[in-house]
């Protein structure tokens, strides 16, 4: 993963060993875990890290 080892939402580090699933944002290509970003964006319309539009 490019851009960090902890999901910005969260704040809790991603479990590559396990092969735990991650989200990716493509405009902006952050990661997140998809339950965290998943809620974000229900009441957020930009990326947590960025604040790039999601729209």
């Amino acid at each position: 993963m490019g851009n960090a080892d902890k999901c910005s939402v969260c704040l809790c580090e991603f479990k590559a060993i396990t092969g735990e699933e991650v989200r990716l944002l493509p405009w902006c290509n952050h990661f997140f875990h998809p339950d965290c970003i998943d809620l974000w964006l229900v009441s957020h319309k930009s990326c947590p890290v960025c604040r790039g539009s999601v729209i």
